[in-house]
């Protein structure tokens, strides 16, 4: 049997991706393995503060 680790963060790409493996393994004999991934954030010292380097915030901030 055949085993296919399906990685997501649950956006607009990773459901497509999780739709696509079902539908592979409902096909054949797949094992299908989920792991949710979530992004790390760090904190960065910037000028003796600690700053948290988020890049979705990063985004908002442009």
């Amino acid at each position: 049997m055949k085993k296919i680790l399906v990685t997501t963060e649950f956006s607009a790409n990773s459901r497509a991706a999780l739709r696509f493996a079902i539908q592979l393994a409902s096909q054949s004999e797949v094992a299908l393995t989920f792991l949710h991934v979530k992004p790390v954030m760090r904190l960065t010292v910037s000028d003796g503060q600690y700053v948290e380097n988020d890049p979705a915030s990063q985004d908002n901030a442009k």
